[in-house]
């Protein structure tokens, strides 16, 4: 086995361990605890633009299984990969009106944009100089669902969710009461509001913890190196 060889059996495993659909995604609460983890719901045969369907004005997305179970109460966020690579959504439901700010911080060493915006000016892309993409974001809706779609999500990457005007400086709505995270298995991580005036709590969606990977990553490595060993006593 030549050490090219090996790296080339590590950079698939390093791909493997950084892939969409390989290993489940860690959230974690406004308190920085593990709140749980999700998958991504994914169709390769379609993008996020076409996933999330801009013409559908209530029903944006896939039914279950193929998609989340919406929430009229809450924020519903979720990961989907598709075509092009892995996409965040955010998705907020119809009847039940509402707004939101929110600032999502976003560290990738892709280049991620804007995939889907419902209207126009709602969520605009920043770089704030040290290595984070910053998608600011003024959601407004009412008989209609808004939301949006950023991707892609390439390498260890992190998004940090945090409000930037709380719903009750805006004079909207104000019927939100937290944030779903919605995994493909079916599984929902609730986060609970704040309070009454302060509906959305700060969450953290992110790779699997470092330490697992580098775990994962150390496994691979020894055996790769095993191989090799063995592959010259043969």
């Amino acid at each position: 086995m030549t050490t090219k060889t090996a790296l080339a059996g590590l950079s698939c495993l390093v791909a493997t361990v950084w892939s969409a659909s390989a290993l489940p995604y860690t959230v974690r609460d406004q308190n920085n605890l593990n709140a749980g983890t999700i998958s991504a719901f994914t169709d390769l045969t379609k993008t996020a633009a076409q996933y999330y369907d801009y013409s559908a004005l209530v029903a944006h997305i896939p039914a279950p299984p193929n998609g989340p179970a919406l929430a009229n109460t809450r924020a519903n966020v979720f990961l989907f990969n598709g075509s092009d690579g892995l996409s965040l959504i955010t998705l907020f439901q119809p009847p039940v009106g509402g707004d939101a700010d929110w600032k999502i911080s976003v560290a990738s060493s892709g280049d991620p944009v804007v995939r889907v915006a419902d209207d126009a000016g709602e969520i605009a892309k920043s770089f704030d100089g040290v290595g984070l993409d910053i998608f600011s974001a003024s959601w407004r809706w009412g008989s209609t669902a808004d939301g949006a779609a950023i991707g892609a999500l390439v390498g260890p990457w992190s998004a940090l969710f945090q409000q930037n005007v709380l719903p009750a400086n805006l004079g909207g709505f104000d019927t939100i009461a937290g944030v779903r995270v919605h995994s493909a298995d079916g599984s929902v991580i609730n986060l609970p509001a704040n309070s009454t005036s302060n509906p959305f709590p700060s969450f953290r969606i992110s790779v699997p913890e470092a330490g697992s990977t580098v775990a994962l990553l150390g496994s691979g490595l020894m055996a790769l190196l095993s191989y090799g060993a063995w592959n010259r006593r043969s």
